[in-house]
């Protein structure tokens, strides 16, 4: 039976290393690995573009969602657009400038899950597809009864 402690270590594990995998990429154009996670938040993710949406999604604090914005603004891979119905909300679009690093990213994230999976059957591959999904659910469902210190999503 696994332990907590044990499932909750593997996915910092996981965590560590996309964030590695991505900051090597992302030293490489100049930006940060928040900055980089946002592009392929941005980029997998096309009808979750605000701000708000990101801290949800990813769980990140709002002040470095602003942050890493506000830097990829000023260096040119995404600009803000305003709502068409509500101006108080705003929405992040990736630029041209974006794609050739997002796709450095896409790939560098695809050769590690390749690599993590290695030995695993397409069968289990697709078991676990459906767990993962399955855990990311009841994740979201247990933030809305547990909620976090600073009651995120």
């Amino acid at each position: 039976m696994l332990k907590a402690a044990e499932f909750f270590v593997g996915g910092q594990q996981l965590v560590r290393l996309n964030e590695k995998v991505i900051g090597e990429v992302s030293r490489d154009h100049g930006i940060n690995a928040t900055e980089m996670s946002i592009l392929l938040f941005l980029a997998g993710n096309p009808d979750l573009n605000t701000a708000k949406d990101i801290v949800e999604s990813r769980l990140m604090t709002k002040s470095s969602v602003s942050r890493a914005v506000d830097s990829l603004v000023r260096q040119g891979y995404i600009h803000t657009r305003e709502d068409d119905s509500d101006r108080r909300i705003t929405h992040l679009v990736l630029e041209e400038k974006a794609s050739p690093v997002i796709e450095l990213g896409v790939q560098a994230q695809q050769e590690m899950l390749c690599f993590l999976c290695q030995g695993i059957s397409e069968a289990e591959l697709e078991n676990f597809c459906r767990i993962h999904t399955r855990i990311r659910e009841n994740a979201r469902e247990a933030m809305k009864v547990y909620g976090t210190k600073n009651e995120k999503l």
